[in-house]
């Protein structure tokens, strides 16, 4: 069972399988590398293959996809669209294992949550704060205060981390 992310590396064996149940999703391992990404805080759990291949279907059986490299599994958890297959930027889901964060095109809300996951902080904000703007970056084995600085230079705000706390509020005010 996993709630949460990780990356897994396993050899076939016929004999003994390799299922990752992840919520409302179970991924069968056939021999290959690949990543799990199924926070119980997240709408989505997400499959996504780097070698070998998986099969990939939900707990009542009326979907399922086979996976191979370079390709990902989207299981939205309200059920309601079928597993949706696609291809997948590797440093997007996969970076973090290289120490690598990228958002791309997310909106700030969701880039908040990834900063809080990856360094354990809490973010408080005014409400003045459009959190639905979005954000793009790529950052490679930085503090969070490096992170912080770029973006809030993009979106306009100022920041102040007190330990693990950071207080957003959009610059001049």
């Amino acid at each position: 069972r996993l709630s949460g992310e990780a990356f897994f590396e396993v050899k076939r064996d016929v004999n003994r399988p390799f299922i990752i149940q992840s919520g409302p999703v179970q991924t069968r391992v056939l021999g290959t590398s690949f990543n799990v990404r199924a926070y119980e805080d997240e709408s989505d759990v997400i499959v996504a293959v780097e070698s070998g291949k998986v099969q990939v279907k939900s707990v009542d059986d009326k979907n399922e996809v086979i996976l191979i490299p370079e390709e990902k599994a989207v299981y939205k958890k309200d059920g309601i669209v079928p597993i949706v297959k696609s291809r997948f930027n590797r440093l997007e889901i996969m970076g973090w294992r290289e120490g690598i964060i990228q958002f791309k095109d997310l909106p700030l809300d969701r880039v908040l949550h990834e900063l809080e996951r990856t360094y354990g902080v809490e973010f408080s904000m005014n409400e003045n704060i459009r959190l639905k703007e979005r954000y793009s970056g790529v950052y490679r084995n930085v503090s969070l205060e490096e992170i912080l600085k770029g973006v809030c230079f993009a979106t306009g705000m100022d920041y102040k981390l007190t330990g693990k706390h950071v207080t957003l509020k959009l610059e001049n005010e």
